[in-house]
């Protein structure tokens, strides 16, 4: 029997390729992830990936990291 694991939304970036966003949930907790199309496929050998999947800091650690790169300028 299948398990639902998470959920994924499509969306367009400033240059108007798709991609998915969304979160998986895992046996350490929600996972936020990003899919995006491998715009490097033709110049890469023929088994590069169609995708890439990129894991998303959680807004906290983002928000720390943002603050302490601001405060060594």
């Amino acid at each position: 029997m299948a398990k639902r694991i998470g959920a994924l939304w499509q969306k367009k970036d400033k240059n108007n390729q798709t991609y998915l966003t969304g979160q998986i949930e895992t046996i350490f907790g929600k996972i936020r992830i990003s899919i995006l199309k491998n715009t490097r496929k033709q110049q890469q050998k023929s088994n590069a990936p169609d995708w890439n999947i990129i894991l998303n800091e959680p807004k906290q650690q983002q928000k720390q990291i943002k603050e302490q790169n601001l405060g060594e300028l």
